[in-house]
């Protein structure tokens, strides 16, 4: 998927199967890290609002165990932020849905290409 932007601010947005979404764009990239800082704000705001307990504070000094409560692969990732039910009342589900594609897109081009790790272990030996 890439975005493309005019002086005027109108966006194209191209997805690899060739369809074409016209897009009002301003300064994309920053969108993301806006949107970033907005889903941190709404977090805050959704716990106060609805009185979320919070998790008890930690000890000084205590060990901590650490538990992956979040996934660690992309794919899951943003599976899970599909089926997030609080930040689309935040930032929208368009920008939502158009954040996910955008981050698909990203992905699939990411393991299309070979880790230079793969020629080092496996491919200088053909």
């Amino acid at each position: 998927m890439r975005v493309t932007a005019s002086a005027a601010g109108r966006g194209i947005l191209r997805t690899g199967d060739g369809l074409i979404a016209h897009r009002r764009i301003h300064r994309f990239v920053l969108t993301i890290a806006v949107a970033s800082v907005a889903a941190v704000l709404a977090g805050i705001h959704h716990g106060i609002s609805n009185r979320c307990e919070p998790m008890p504070m930690t000890a000084e000094g205590a060990e901590i165990e650490y538990q992956v409560t979040v996934p660690v692969r992309w794919p899951q990732a943003l599976d899970a932020f599909d089926a997030a039910r609080v930040l689309p009342k935040y930032l929208g589900r368009e920008y939502c849905t158009l954040f996910s594609q955008c981050r698909r897109e990203e992905e699939a081009n990411y393991n299309a290409e070979i880790p230079s790790k793969d020629f080092e272990w496996y491919l200088r030996a053909v």
